[in-house]
């Protein structure tokens, strides 16, 4: 019989991931964030004020190709980066082991395909696939099994519990708009829309509420894997 997570504990479980392992949240945001602004910086043709200034740091580079060659890199450095936030949380130290690295890949662009498929279909149908999918990294990093068994482990794990997962998900979601709003507000103190803090806070919101719903797949995770499961795989 599966174990069942109320909503109450799932929420609990999902912020003291982050409260737990902050060291590992920040060196996380630590690097993503700049990445993302030197991205954005780089991807925006319109340029950014600086101190009032208009700095235009597009469209020179963009015509020499580094621009996409910028914007290739820091997507490579977000997938390694989101692989370790995975990895790191669910072994809870900073330097987890990367040999599940390339099966991560794989089944997290299965999943992309099949959620956004279903929901290109009906937005039921993709909501029911995310929720029961949402232990679906953590299952694959934490045991040493085929990757695409990861897919019916995550099923049948989170049978029963649907209801409390998309119940959290909703307010972690609402949790990470909010601070989405915060930075938006920050962002007028900082200059506006086009200035170089607008870019540091968007990049900052994104990350934030990447960080949240890691920890709320981490979280689903321990709260339905058996209790005497040793997470080994993340750390060999």
């Amino acid at each position: 019989m599966n174990r069942t997570v109320a909503f109450g504990e799932l929420v609990n479980a999902t912020f003291e991931e982050v409260s737990t392992n902050r060291a590992i949240v920040l060196i996380y945001l630590a690097i993503a964030v700049p990445v993302d602004v030197l991205a954005s910086l780089f991807d925006d043709t319109k340029g950014v004020d600086v101190f009032g200034v208009a700095v235009d740091v597009a469209l020179p580079i963009a015509d020499l190709g580094v621009g996409l060659l910028t914007g290739f890199g820091a997507f490579v450095i977000a997938v390694v980066l989101n692989y370790w936030l995975y990895a790191a949380l669910l072994a809870r130290q900073p330097a987890p082991a990367f040999r599940r690295f390339w099966a991560y890949v794989l089944v997290s662009v299965l999943s992309i395909i099949v959620i956004v498929l279903a929901s290109l279909a009906l937005v039921i149908p993709g909501i029911i696939v995310a929720v029961r999918w949402a232990p679906l990294i953590p299952a694959l990093l934490a045991r040493d099994e085929p990757a695409m068994d990861s897919f019916g482990e995550s099923w049948q794990m989170t049978s029963g519990s649907s209801w409390a997962i998309f119940g959290v998900a909703v307010v972690v979601i609402a949790v990470g708009l909010f601070l989405s709003l915060l930075f938006d507000l920050a962002t007028a103190v900082a200059g506006g829309p086009d200035s170089l803090g607008a870019v540091f806070f968007d990049a900052a919101g994104g990350n934030v509420m990447t960080v949240l719903l890691t920890a709320l797949a981490v979280a689903t995770f321990r709260s339905l894997a058996d209790r005497n499961e040793e997470v080994t795989a993340v750390f060999e």
